[in-house]
This record gives C-alpha cells, sequence and structure tokens, in this order.
C-alpha cells in the first residue's frame, strides 16, 4: 500500500511542528512507501523559510528520500471537482492521492482534506491524532463533484 502525504503532513518532518515526533516514528520505516509530490514539496519550502539553516538542510534530506510524483492531467481534473470544498492545495493533494492505482491512504493533517478522502474511500493516515479526528474538526461538508455535460463521474483508477 502506497501513502500520499500532504503539506500538511510533510511539515511534520520539521523539529518545531506539534506532532513531529510521533509522525517520523511512522513514517520513517515506511518512507519507501510513501509518496509527494510538487505541491507537498513546495508546502515544506515555504514553512522552512524562517528556520536555521541546519533546519533546512535536514528538511531537504529528509525530502529527498521520498518519491516524488508528478502532476497529472487526471489528478488536476479530479482535483476541479472538489475546489468548492477545498483550498486549491488540498484540491490537487487530494486528486493525486485518488488518481494513482497504488495510493490507499493519504496522510493528512488538514481537516477537510482528511473527510473527503475517507468520504472517497480512503484511509486516513495521521500519526499523534485519534482515529476519526477530523469528524470533530471540521463541520460537515459535502462533496460537490460536478459531472461535466456528456462526460464521466471522475473514479479511482484499478
Amino acid at each position: 500500500m502506497r501513502v500520499y502525504v500532504d503539506g500538511s503532513a510533510l511539515t511534520r518532518y520539521l523539529d518545531d511542528v506539534r506532532g513531529s515526533a510521533q509522525f517520523r516514528a511512522w513514517a520513517q520505516p515506511l518512507e519507501a512507501d510513501l509518496l509527494v509530490s510538487v505541491v507537498s514539496r513546495a508546502e515544506v519550502r515555504v514553512a522552512t523559510l524562517h528556520t536555521t539553516s541546519a533546519q533546512r538542510v535536514r528538511a531537504r534530506d529528509d525530502l529527498d528520500r521520498i518519491e516524488v510524483l508528478r502532476l497529472s492531467d487526471q489528478a488536476l481534473g479530479w482535483a476541479t471537482n472538489v475546489t468548492g470544498v477545498l483550498s486549491p492545495f488540498a484540491a490537487v493533494h487530494l486528486g493525486m492521492a485518488m488518481t494513482h492505482r497504488d495510493v490507499r491512504a493519504v496522510a493528512t493533517y488538514h481537516g477537510r482534506l482528511a473527510r473527503l478522502a475517507a468520504l472517497h474511500g480512503l484511509q486516513v493516515v495521521s500519526p499523534g491524532l485519534p482515529d476519526g479526528w477530523w469528524e470533530q474538526h471540521s463541520a460537515p461538508t459535502r462533496p460537490r463533484v460536478p459531472v461535466p455535460v456528456g462526460g464521466a463521474e471522475p473514479t479511482r483508477p484499478g
């Protein structure tokens, strides 16, 4: 099983972020099964802007051990179906997870993204938080998945 890691989870590699120890303990043995996107990596880079150079080097070293996925047309297309509920970056993260054939889980600390991922059948992993935490965290939402005229509803591959 591959796990897609969004920016909110990937920043847990930084020492001064709440939940860092729990995330590292979970992620380090699984790094070969983790997947990120250039969006995830960009979010970590932004988070390190006000850190020391040693912390930036460590973050880069951590990131270099995790496979980076290219943004696919399918993922971006899928993301457009949830932009009414999620921010653009969160929508891209969900699109990346939903369209990769080997991804069965998403690591996130983003409440709405966690809720939608679970609604669409992905396992949600948030080390340090209780199972189902997103149910109490974010207001109930219904995914808005418009079907283009003459088009089919987006589906998961595989």
